[in-house]
């Protein structure tokens, strides 16, 4: 049916999914309270493909079933093991299925979200954070006041994550660095952006940018670098302030 829609419609587009939502399925993830991060990348065992017990459904094999994850690499551990890396099957797949996680997660439809993240990517590009944060705030302000209240820091965490996910292929999430882990990275024609976030104030992220040195990972680059922390309020439910630094080349 996607090669078919294509064809009518004469261009690439996300027909695929666009076929059928998976209410169940993002339904199923938030009441498993699944890390939405370990859907790309999963790696399992044989025993996740023979999983049908209704009692104790695994959302992992419900997604691979269903054609929203796919094998992407088997890693043979002995005679008798494998280990299966599981991941989308594209990136049609990956991008449209986050964009709905992401808008259940936070109350948004998804054409709405779609349109503040275009609004993420063009202030970033520009360098304007006012404006970033404006529209960061006003996807915060509408997550439902009751979610996960045993576990809401991981819940808005997760939104985080996803937002910054969807905004692009020049925005790298979770950075690994010799010492530590950035939250996100941006690339702009001109600068490198580190961004952290942290609950509490905004000094005490830009404090954990510039004590683990994250910067000079990206030191060789010929770019100016700018640190960007991130305080978040659980009482406010929202961002509660930023500041921005210029890391001397």
């Amino acid at each position: 049916l996607s090669i078919l829609l294509y064809f009518d419609k004469g261009k690439f587009g996300n027909f695929w999914f666009s076929t059928g939502t998976p209410t169940f399925l993002i339904k199923s993830i938030k009441d498993h309270k699944i890390d939405v991060k370990r859907i790309e990348n999963y790696e399992t065992n044989k025993f996740l493909f023979d999983s049908f017990d209704i009692e104790r459904i695994n959302v992992f094999s419900l997604l691979f079933q269903t054609g929203y994850l796919t094998i992407k690499e088997i890693r043979d551990i002995s005679p008798t093991q494998s280990i299966y890396r599981l991941s989308y099957p594209n990136e049609e797949v990956r991008e449209s299925f986050l964009q709905y996680i992401a808008a259940d997660f936070t109350g948004k439809y998804p054409d709405e979200l779609g349109v503040l993240i275009y609004k993420l990517q063009e202030s970033i590009t520009n360098a304007d954070f006012e404006n970033f944060f404006d529209v960061f705030k006003s996807i915060f302000a509408s997550v439902p006041y009751n979610i996960f209240i045993e576990d809401r820091e991981a819940y808005y965490h997760t939104i985080i994550y996803l937002v910054l996910k969807l905004m692009g292929v020049n925005i790298s999430v979770e950075v690994e660095t010799n010492i530590g882990r950035i939250d996100a990275v941006f690339e702009t024609a001109e600068d490198i952006l580190l961004m952290e976030f942290k609950l509490g104030e905004a000094a005490a992220a830009l404090d954990q940018i510039k004590k683990n040195k994250y910067y000079e990972k990206y030191s060789p680059l010929s770019k100016k670098i700018k640190i960007i922390g991130v305080g978040f309020d659980m009482e406010r439910k929202n961002i509660a302030d930023y500041l921005v630094e210029d890391i001397p080349g």
